[in-house]
């Protein structure tokens, strides 16, 4: 498959969908723009512990725009979506409650790696896992850098609200 730059790959995504063509929509669907997952309390990146394979865990780090830290959200529709990240490709999946949320391959019938997208308006949004009902967070709203990001049963704190960010 050819890659076009990002820039060209925007235009012509552009063009298809101003034009009402049917390739360019499923186009747009499966190539997302890529984007920053920002916790609203921190200031502070979602990120992938530098780990390539299954099982690298998510933390919160400075946003570098390193990628590692790029995102792709990937609507399953029903107002679910998928979050993969850039560097390898690996969805984010939610295990226990107050466990580590880590990256595993992409499977569009594992609910572990479904998250409901909820619009929080200027605040951000927040993630819901479809399979455990539980949101992600920051564990125990800390501002350190390299603190794990876990998923929680749903409260107002806003170390559970991520901006996302158009790269």
């Amino acid at each position: 498959m050819v890659e076009f730059p990002r820039r060209l790959r925007t235009a012509l995504i552009a063009v298809l969908l101003l034009s009402g063509s049917t390739p360019a929509v499923a186009w747009a669907a499966r190539y997302p723009p890529p984007v920053s997952i920002v916790n609203r309390l921190t200031d502070k990146c979602l990120e992938i512990d530098h780990g390539w394979g299954s099982g690298a865990m998510a933390l919160q780090w400075e946003c570098h725009r390193g990628p590692h830290q790029v995102w792709r959200i990937h609507d399953l529709g029903n107002t679910y979506v998928r979050l993969v990240v850039e560097h390898s490709g690996l969805c984010l999946q939610a295990g226990s409650l107050g466990e580590v949320v880590r990256t595993y391959p992409c499977d569009i019938a594992e609910t572990h790696q479904q998250w409901r997208q909820v619009d929080r308006g200027w605040l951000g949004y927040k993630f819901q896992n479809r399979y455990t009902g539980w949101w992600l967070e920051v564990q125990e709203a800390s501002h350190d850098p390299g603190k794990p990001v876990v998923t929680w049963t749903e409260h107002a704190g806003l170390h559970q609200v991520w901006p996302v960010l158009q790269l």
